[in-house]
């Protein structure tokens, strides 16, 4: 055999690198749409030609799968947010009625003015702050449109960035990518070779 053809291995292995180099650089490039000279074809990145097409498929897969509206508002702590919101005006309350009656009650009324109007709070605001809150989840859940946002968000995306955070992050996996690519053409290649070797034996 010719030691020409030993070359086969060396050579399919840099086609199946380099092949699978440009299929994860046709993810993003090109950005705008090219036209091949002398023809009426049109290229673009996989992303860049299907951003929208793109971002409505994750939008559906993470508003319907992974966050839902239900999901969304269940991870809401609605006893910590009555909590909080009394405290708040409880809070706010103390600090009107000492401003305003500093100069005109004495320090003790104004303690037991204090007083009362916590526990007002507490007894009487309790049930309507949780009323509220619930209310509020409730309109909040029917307006609430994740895979509108969701899809937004990706679409004002710039695919310049979304390239480069994407080869930043995936750079080991894109990297093995590569390297598999031009192990497997070396494979195939020393499987021709073998063939041919058999053929001329």
């Amino acid at each position: 055999m010719d030691g020409r053809y030993l070359f086969i291995p060396v050579i399919s292995a840099l086609i199946g690198w380099f092949t699978n180099f440009l299929v994860l650089k046709f993810l993003f490039w090109p950005r705008n749409p090219y036209t091949i000279p002398l023809t009426n074809i049109k290229i673009q990145g996989v992303f860049s030609k299907r951003k929208a097409d793109i971002a409505r498929a994750i939008s559906q897969v993470v508003s319907e799968d992974l966050m839902s509206k239900d999901k969304l508002i269940d991870s809401i702590d609605k006893e910590k947010a009555v909590v909080d919101l009394l405290e708040f005006t409880e809070i706010k309350v103390e600090d009107i009625v000492d401003k305003r009656l500093s100069l005109i009650l004495p320090g003790s009324i104004k303690k037991k003015i204090s007083k009362v109007v916590k526990n007002v709070i507490h007894k009487d605001l309790d049930y309507s702050v949780r009323e509220g809150i619930e209310k509020l989840l409730s309109e909040g859940k029917e307006q609430l449109d994740i895979a509108i946002i969701i899809e937004n968000e990706i679409i004002s995306l710039d695919v310049k960035e979304v390239e480069r955070l994407t080869f930043k992050v995936a750079k080991k996996e894109f990297k093995f990518i590569e390297i598999f690519g031009g192990v497997l053409g070396f494979i195939i290649g020393a499987f021709q070779l073998i063939v041919l070797g058999l053929l001329w034996s």
